[in-house]
């Protein structure tokens, strides 16, 4: 703790907790002389008040005393019961019981619950039409560096149903990512997309640096594909939509 207080020796809050633990400290000795020795009261009390008035006791040494809290000690002491046995047995059952629910819920908590995957999660629909839910689950995409997303458009007139997310970005960014060996985020986007959204058939991604612009199409039978099977089933629970992340190395972050 001293080399704590060294290390933090303006912040105030870690002073306070220094002078609160010394105090409590020095209460739980004098409990333990008494529970130990099975002194009287009085017979403890007399001692401290020696050291506090600066008395000599034979044979006697205090190197930490505390004169300040002189009157705090002797309240406790004088008020000192030795706990009864049911208290006791209470107390441990008590301890014991709540050990036993934090361990119970770290056990039973899936290395899938996350904020990330339960906010994308939230925004699950099953329809391209739904503007707020698309939107929510663009907003949580992580895009490449010096990319950023400007707005989305839905084709929902008639069948195939598309998304296409238009995103400003420099020529030299565009020109990077319109080699398909550097799309891999791009594509990670697209089959979250394709999980969480029921019926959308097309996603698109659309760069654009202000002069021309660059699309990067995605079907749904390109992302089941990826995974030999519907990739709507990630998205049946946290658990297994928390595979689909870790499987395509997602490092996307929550965002406020």
């Amino acid at each position: 703790m001293l080399a704590f207080l060294i290390l933090h020796w303006l912040n105030s809050l870690v002073w306070l907790s220094f002078f609160l633990m010394s105090k409590d400290m020095e209460l739980f000795c004098d409990e333990s002389v008494l529970k130990v020795c099975m002194k009287t009261q009085k017979t403890y009390v007399n001692p401290l008040l020696l050291l506090a008035i600066g008395k000599r006791i034979l044979r006697g040494t205090s190197l930490a005393f505390d004169k300040g809290n002189v009157k705090g000690r002797i309240k406790n002491v004088l008020n000192y019961r030795k706990p009864k046995f049911w208290v006791i047995a209470v107390t441990l059952v008590a301890i014991v019981v709540l050990v036993v629910a934090l361990v119970t819920n770290l056990i039973t908590t899936k290395s899938g619950d996350d904020p990330l995957v339960s906010q994308f999660l939230k925004n699950k629909t099953e329809y391209v039409g739904n503007n707020s839910k698309v939107g929510g689950i663009i907003f949580l995409l992580t895009f490449p560096k010096n990319i950023d997303y400007d707005y989305f458009e839905l084709s929902t007139d008639s069948e195939p149903f598309a998304i296409t997310v238009n995103l400003q970005t420099d020529t030299e960014t565009r020109n990077f990512y319109s080699d398909e060996a550097n799309q891999q985020q791009f594509e990670v986007n697209a089959i979250i997309m394709f999980a969480l959204i029921g019926n959308v058939e097309y996603i698109n991604f659309n760069l654009n640096d202000g002069l021309t612009s660059y699309n990067m199409q995605y079907t749904r039978e390109w992302a089941n594909d990826q995974y030999g099977k519907d990739v709507r089933d990630f998205a049946i629970s946290e658990e297994e939509f928390s595979k689909l992340i870790k499987g395509t190395s997602y490092n996307g972050k929550y965002r406020d």
